[in-house]
């Protein structure tokens, strides 16, 4: 599988021996790994992106380090660019830390009005998204030659942030680049306790 992996390092201190396992049942699974330093997320991310084009690998699957990755996440994400290799960008599904717990994958309205998805209405697969996270994302190496450097950033604009991934994806939807998620390949969010789709159905 051509296939390298990337593991974002722990950032906001949360540790946990379960994200730990996670981590490690995937790393038994023979896949290669790229050596990152640790250093602020969109450095990191630009850094991977650049070691994969030194690379013979096609695809980098960077993996959030404060989640409970799905041991087999490598190939349930791989399946879909085999299935259909025009798919250059594919994630899995985690939840943000803070209330209201939502969902990381969005749609963006004809009013750049972002749309997000509701308790209990989940939609189960595969599906075409203009926003997703960066906890757990495939990228084909072709959209580093499509989209402007720096490929992640942080912005503020007019009072707002938007993480490195918001910015990423933005810049693939203005290349033509679609974005899909595997709403099925869900990676838990470390807080105090793990943020999954039931915290985000209970509000809670």
């Amino acid at each position: 599988m051509n296939v390298i992996l990337g593991i974002l390092p722990f950032r906001t201190g949360a540790a946990d021996e379960d994200s730990l396992w996670s981590l490690l049942e995937i790393a038994q699974r023979g896949y290669p790994f790229l050596k990152i330093d640790c250093q602020r997320t969109d450095k990191q991310r630009n850094e991977m992106a650049k070691m994969l084009l030194q690379s013979p690998y096609t695809y980098l699957l960077m993996l959030d380090a404060d989640h409970k990755h799905p041991p087999d996440i490598v190939d349930r994400l791989m399946q879909h660019v085999k299935d259909d290799p025009a798919k250059l960008v594919v994630s899995g599904l985690s939840f943000r830390r803070g209330a209201p717990y939502d969902p990381t994958a969005w749609i963006v309205g004809d009013d750049s009005h972002v749309m997000h998805m509701k308790p209990n209405e989940i939609p189960k697969g595969l599906v075409e998204v203009d926003i997703v996270g960066g906890s757990a994302l495939l990228i084909h190496r072709v959209v580093f030659d499509m989209i402007p450097w720096p490929w992640f950033e942080l912005t503020y604009k007019d009072g707002h942030y938007a993480g490195e991934d918001v910015t990423f994806c933005n810049k693939c939807r203005a290349a033509g680049i679609k974005i899909y998620s595997d709403t099925t390949v869900q990676s838990p969010h470390l807080t105090k306790k793990w943020i999954d789709e039931d915290t985000f159905n209970r509000g809670v």
